[in-house]
């Protein structure tokens, strides 16, 4: 079962960086024809998040209950980039 945490968390590192690179003008990206899958992966951003996370929400227990600090890195890592502290 902890396979489908790691499974979730990797998947959506690369949803990311792929949505980012296929999108940003970086070396390579922009000599492929990479528009329809750049406009695919921004379209249904919010399903393959949704999909990743419910992934990592089967296997969370068991990764947690295996390598606790392995997962709380990779979540901290994912999700931490979102929090915002304002004073």
């Amino acid at each position: 079962m902890k396979k489908w945490f790691y499974i979730g968390a990797i998947g959506m590192i690369l949803f990311e960086v792929l949505n980012v690179y296929f999108i940003m003008p970086m070396p390579g990206s922009q000599e492929m024809e990479s528009i329809d899958l750049a406009y695919f992966l921004h379209t249904w951003r919010w399903a393959f998040r949704v999909g990743f996370v419910l992934l990592m929400i089967i296997g969370a227990y068991h990764a947690y209950s295996s390598r606790r600090w392995l997962m709380l890195t990779l979540l901290i890592s994912l999700f931490g980039r979102r929090i915002h502290v304002q004073f």
